[in-house]
């Protein structure tokens, strides 16, 4: 459920029905499984991936395959188009650690 004001778990959840609604988005995923911590600044969320069933709910995460750490205006340019994942990641605009491959950088891209 989103909280009123939360423009990270809304943008988190525009993404997620973004993905649901794109069949081709939706086929990408299919297969994926992953747990994903994401701090924004000093918020917590956790986004479960699972083939093609995704949720976010703003809770620290337990035992995630990915921690992504990001400030809020990166993460707003993400979720904006303004700047791509990767292009984030390849700046150290952000840390992602825990079982990443390429592929994860890639599909984290399309959901965000």
């Amino acid at each position: 459920m989103i909280q009123m004001g939360d423009e990270v778990l809304e943008k988190i959840e525009a993404g997620i029905q973004r993905v649901l609604a794109d069949p081709a988005l939706k086929s990408e995923l299919a297969g994926w499984t992953r747990t994903v911590a994401l701090r924004v600044d000093r918020d917590d969320y956790t986004i479960c991936i699972e083939n093609s069933s995704m949720s976010v709910v703003r809770e620290k995460a337990r035992s995630p395959d990915v921690e992504i750490r990001v400030d809020k205006a990166t993460f707003m340019d993400i979720a904006s188009g303004k700047l791509s994942f990767t292009a984030a990641y390849l700046r150290e605009l952000l840390s992602v650690k825990g079982d990443v491959r390429a592929s994860d950088i890639t599909r984290l891209q399309k959901l965000l």
